[in-house]
């Protein structure tokens, strides 16, 4: 069994730090290297960066200087996933500081190219990112708009991610991301051999803890709770959960 983990998901978008909602409406949050200092000050574990502007703008890679500028503030391990095209990119990425790279358009449209990345840098270094929604009848199907379309389950595709060389998972419910409605934890990937990161809808310390303590979930992401007073609130930069980094 791996380490348990909470972990503050943080998105970036043209420069600033934002929160969505089913992955739509940004709403500001802040300045990211303020907010990384503040994680760092706290002591948590480690962060989760995402850019999610690079969706939109695919063909262009990492905002590298803002990368340096965020990795100066930190003393704790991060991954970045955002407009990684090709190892120059993850390369770069490395050498600014960051411990993982998060694919997942990349991965999606070609998942054999994970093995180049797994077999330069250890796939323990690498993290697939998977997005889904549920159908009405609960079938989940994996989405991304900017990618080619997926034929296979979600089990099939994360089957085929960690035999290509993924050594993390991480796995978003876009329906339920930014609502506070709960996490929605996938049984089908119950018995992924790599850790598995849940997000998308934690509504607090008590639901983290709930998912944490009594399933086989490895670590769970992070967003509203960690950037917002509670629900319908303001911005505070927080992390309520101490007492379960190490559950």
């Amino acid at each position: 069994m791996y380490e348990k983990r909470i972990i503050p998901t943080l998105l970036l978008n043209d420069g600033s730090l934002v929160k969505t909602t089913r992955f739509k409406k940004p709403v500001h949050v802040g300045d990211p290297c303020n907010t990384v200092r503040i994680f760092n000050e706290i002591g948590v574990d480690e962060i989760l960066l995402l850019d999610i502007g690079k969706r939109k703008q695919n063909k262009m890679g990492p905002d590298f200087t803002l990368l340096k500028d965020i990795a100066a503030e930190a003393f704790i391990p991060m991954a970045y996933g955002g407009g990684i095209q090709d190892l120059n990119d993850a390369s770069t990425i490395f050498r600014i500081g960051f411990e993982k790279i998060v694919l997942n358009t990349l991965a999606l449209n070609n998942p054999q190219i994970i093995q180049e990345f797994s077999a330069e840098f250890g796939s323990q270094a690498v993290m697939v990112s998977i997005d889904y929604k549920t159908s009405f009848f609960g079938h989940k199907k994996i989405f991304n708009p900017y990618a080619n379309d997926i034929k296979c389950t979600l089990r099939e595709y994360a089957d085929c991610l960690v035999e290509a060389g993924a050594g993390e998972l991480l796995i978003t419910n876009v329906d339920r991301e930014g609502t506070w409605l709960g996490l929605d934890i996938a049984e089908e990937l119950a018995d992924i051999p790599v850790p598995v990161i849940y997000s998308g809808g934690v509504k607090g310390a008590q639901d983290a803890e709930m998912n944490l303590l009594r399933t086989d979930v490895d670590a769970i992401g992070v967003g509203n709770t960690v950037v917002f007073q509670k629900r319908n609130c303001g911005v505070l930069i927080n992390f309520p959960f101490k007492s379960y980094i190490h559950a």
